[in-house]
This record gives structure tokens, sequence and C-alpha cells, in this order.
């Protein structure tokens, strides 16, 4: 029976790798078809094409698809050893077939632990990077004591926290907390801007809610700031395209920097949902990997039923399908504030695990 154990175990990691490469290669070849005008434009030779594809695939793609690959594999894994008799013959020696899930499950749980080391290492610094080359080559935005600081060129931004005009998070509108340093080609600080509430509008304009405005003699160092309090200061910031990703800059935090970063906001007991929502979706995507396999399992194992491939495959299609569907729309209402993040973001993973589980006692031993 170990030996029989190893056997699966090694068939499904090495067809985890398999679907793993072959969805990256495919991904790479619809960014090359789609996107290749803008990757020659932005970079420079192969090299370039390259290096925009190892920051674009983990950034965008890779944590969808590793539990679908861990789908894959599992599926493929029980319903080759079903197609080809193999399950039949283990039950004939009183072997049950769900003895052989438990170490792909285990399996599962190993690559689980792994997307999850992947997930805070190589992802992170990937989104990193392919946003600071979306910035045209400026310095990457960094979450440093409960904010974010964003340097390009001879200028420092610095901004708390962003709202959309309703109040929520997300999408912005209007930034808190925001304070600008402006400094001279020999580093020294000319002016700083700073103000509470700073809106957005059309053609980069950012209007400052009751600024300070702080001007500084580089000359003399120790010279007080000139200070001015303005009622209402437009400034036109070249970078707003840049700034306005403040949303996105979540995925490119650990998960130990958005737990901090949600605790800042309760403890100013400011909304906090979208930062709970994202930070929930992160914890979970290490599970999900593991429910997948778990859910295609039964689906492998009823093609010794279907005496074929097609309808459990469209069945476990069907399942994947629903359950993307169902966590957008969970996400997203935990994003407003309509429903916990939490209970939210594990109810469908629960949910789903369950329904994986009590699908997989129903199949004939």
């Amino acid at each position: 029976m170990r030996i029989l154990s190893r056997y699966f175990v090694v068939r499904f990691t090495s067809l985890f790798a398999a679907f793993l490469f072959a969805s990256t290669l495919t991904i790479v070849i619809v960014e090359m078809l789609l996107n290749l005008d803008d990757m020659l434009r932005a970079q420079q030779g192969l090299a370039g094409v390259l290096q925009y594809l190892f920051l674009r695939i983990p950034s965008y793609y890779l944590r969808d698809l590793l539990p679908v690959a861990a789908f894959a594999a599992s599926f493929f894994t029980l319903a080759g050893a079903a197609r080809w008799h193999e399950t039949t013959a283990m039950k004939a020696g009183g072997v049950s077939p769900h003895r052989i899930v438990l170490p792909i499950l285990a399996a599962a749980a190993l690559l689980s632990v792994a997307s999850l080391i992947v997930a805070e290492t190589w992802i992170v610094s990937s989104t990193r990077a392919w946003n600071r080359q979306l910035s045209g080559g400026g310095s990457e935005i960094v979450y440093r004591q409960g904010s974010l600081w964003y340097h390009k060129g001879h200028t420092i931004y610095n901004v708390e926290g962003a709202y959309n005009v309703d109040g929520a998070e997300g999408e912005v509108g209007t930034l808190r907390g925001v304070r600008i340093y402006e400094l001279s080609e020999r580093g020294r600080l000319l002016r700083s801007v700073s103000a509470d509430r700073v809106e957005l509008g059309d053609d980069n304009e950012w209007r400052f809610i009751e600024a300070t405005v702080r001007s500084f003699d580089p000359s003399d160092p120790r010279s007080s700031p000139n200070i001015e309090q303005v009622a209402v200061l437009t400034l036109t910031i070249a970078d707003q395209g840049r700034v306005s990703m403040i949303g996105n800059h979540l995925a490119g935090l650990t998960l130990a920097k958005l737990r901090e970063y949600v605790g800042l906001r309760l403890a100013a007991e400011e909304p906090a949902h979208f930062i709970q929502t994202q930070l929930h979706a992160r914890s979970a995507e290490p599970v999900i990997l593991f429910v997948f396999a778990l859910l295609a399992a039964p689906f492998g194992l009823l093609v010794e039923r279907q005496r074929g491939f097609g309808l459990p495959a469209l069945y476990g299609v069907i399942t994947l399908a629903l359950f993307f569907a169902i966590r957008n729309v969970v996400l997203t209402l935990s994003s407003e504030g309509v429903v916990p993040a939490a209970i939210g973001t594990w109810s469908v993973v629960g949910a789903f695990a369950l329904l994986g589980g009590l699908h997989l006692m129903r199949i004939e031993r």
C-alpha cells in the first residue's frame, strides 16, 4: 500500500507541474499575441520581453493558476486510475479507492504550504516590480508605518489612505493624509505640502483642502521655513495615474503587512472593509488549492462508472465556475461592508470543502 500511495503522489505532483507549465505557457503565448507591441515599446529586445512576462505572469495569473493546476492534477490522477481499471483492481484486492485519495490530499496540503511561500515571496516581489514598471521606471510604492510612500524624480509622496467619492475604499477619488516633499537636484528639501484631505480632479489636478505649505531655503538649512495656510490649493501632479493605483498596492504587501494595515485602520476607527477582504482572500488562497484537489477527487473517481472523461470533467468545470462566480460576488459584498470579510470569504471556501468531502464519501468503495 505504501508503494501504491507513493506512485499516486508522484503522478499527482508530476501532473500538477505539467498543468502549471502548460497553462503558464498558454498565457505567455496569448500575452505575446495581444501585447507584443507594448512589450517591445516598453523594453529593449528579447531580454525586455522576458522581463515583462516574468513580472506580469506571477503578478496577474499565478495566484489562480496554482489551485486550478491542483484541480486538474487531482482529477486526471484519479480519472486515469479509474479509466485504466486500476481502481477496479484495488477494489478486488480489498483496497478502497478512498485510500489513494488520502496521499493525494496530503501532497496537495504540502503544495498549499509551498504556494503560500511562493505567494509571500516571488509573487509579492513581482507585483511590486510590475507596479514600479508601470510607473515608467519610478520607485515603487512601499508601505511604512501605516502609510504609503512613493518616490519619483525629485518628489516624494506620502499617503495614509484612499477613498472613492462615496467614502468606500478601493477605487481612488479622494486621498487622506497626504504629504508631498519637493527636493532640489542635490536632494535638499525645497517645499512640503500637506493636507488631511485631497480630492483628485480631472487633468491630473489635486485639490488640497486646508493645506499647509512649508517653503525651505536650501542654502540655509538652519533657517526656519516659511509656513503658509491655504484653504484650497490646486496642484497639477503629472504622476496621478501611478498614485491612483494605491488600491492595487495591496497585492504587493505581505500578509503580515496587510494585517498591520488593517489593525491601524481599525484602531483609527476608519473603514477597512476593502483591506480586510483582501487580507482574508489572500489568506484563503493556499487553502483553496487544497480544496480544489478535494473537489476534483470524486469527479476523477466517477470516470469508472461513466466510462469516459467527458461528463465528469464537465461537472468539474461547472463546479469551478460556480466557485469563482460565488466567490467574486461575496468578495464584492465584503469590500462594500455588506458581509463581514472573514465570514464571507471563509464560508465560501468551507462550503465547497464540505461539498467535496460529502461527494467523495458518496463514491462507491
